[in-house]
């Protein structure tokens, strides 16, 4: 029994060792996917926007000279979760982390008015808001 528990929390280690943090930047080894982790605003405070807002902020983002930077669609966005712990539900790698809603690309279908947000609090995803509607913004690359 003890060497199945062992195995069991190996392999939990190196699942969740595949993001490294650069330049303010979050690498995800497994997925490629590199993710913003530096905040520019006032009190280091991360600032809530619209969905369309939250669009062009990433947009206009430049990190360690990469200016690449896009909203994420709801299935990128959940690959940060750590359904671990909560408050925030992200990984431990994100220095800078808000335990609300995040937005995502996403739009909820049929209801275009709307966005999927992922809720970092408890780490789970969210239809309901519209897109009017302020919340947090983590962009990737």
């Amino acid at each position: 029994m003890k060497k199945i528990i062992l195995i069991i929390f190996g392999i939990d280690i190196l699942l969740s060792a595949h993001f490294i943090r650069t330049n303010g930047i979050v690498k995800d080894t497994r997925t490629h996917l590199e993710w913003q982790d530096n905040y520019n605003s006032t009190a280091d405070k991360i600032t809530k926007y619209s969905w369309m807002n939250a669009i062009s902020y990433c947009e206009n983002l430049v990190i360690d000279g990469k200016s690449d930077w896009r909203l994420p669609n709801k299935k990128e966005l959940v690959t940060i979760i750590d359904y671990k712990i909560y408050n925030p539900s992200i990984n431990s790698t994100f220095q800078k982390s808000f335990p609300g809603n995040y937005w995502s690309s996403t739009s909820v279908y049929p209801q275009h008015l709307k966005a999927w947000t992922v809720y970092f609090y408890a780490g789970f995803m969210s239809p309901e808001y519209n897109k009017t509607s302020s919340f947090s913004v983590r962009c990737v690359r």
